[in-house]
């Protein structure tokens, strides 16, 4: 069985440590820390995975995915990616940010709405179902309800890269405990 973890954010350098790209940072984190080969460029994304002699090699059949598409048209990169790797909907699991907690804290869900989240929104739409496993990575609570936007991309400071950087090893468990199912 095989799994696919993708990893919600923007692409482009001026969103690298932004809000809305810490499933982009654990994702980098977990490929490094599990050692992975560098990024493939890959149709729809970069995929964490390698190929040797023609033939795609997954570790611990465990496929990572950051699309190239922005946030909000995620979904359709990952219905694209979905259907050419054949994987089952209930094997991809979803990393994203979340603004109702706070920097640190992490939850996962087997199913659910998409909670006010765009990038989740385009999934579940694009995939016709809620059943579908995500980590969602604290970024701060979200106060000032004029300007989300502005809120999700803004930059962290250090100390809260730092503080992100903590519970990765959380997320790697979470990972983990979703592919042995």
């Amino acid at each position: 069985m095989k799994f696919l973890v993708v990893a919600l954010g923007n692409p482009g350098d001026k969103y690298q440590n932004t809000r809305h790209n810490a499933g982009w940072r654990a994702i980098d984190a977990f490929r490094e820390n599990h050692h992975y080969p560098e990024w493939q460029k890959f149709k729809h994304g970069f995929l964490g995975l390698k190929r040797v002699n023609g033939l795609w090699c997954k570790k611990d059949n465990i496929i990572l995915f950051k699309p190239l598409t922005f946030m909000n048209l995620s979904g359709s990169a990952i219905l694209k990616i979905k259907n050419y790797l054949k994987i089952d909907t209930e094997n991809i699991i979803i990393l994203l940010d979340d603004i109702n907690f706070e920097i640190g804290l992490v939850k996962a869900r087997e199913k659910g709405s998409a909670g006010g989240h765009n990038g989740m929104k385009s999934i579940i739409a694009c995939l016709k179902t809620q059943e579908i496993k995500r980590i969602k990575i604290g970024v701060g609570k979200f106060k000032n309800h004029q300007d989300l936007a502005g809120y999700v991309l803004s930059k962290l400071n250090q100390d809260e890269l730092d503080n992100e950087e903590k519970c990765h090893e959380i997320i790697f468990d979470k990972i983990k405990s979703f592919t042995r199912k």
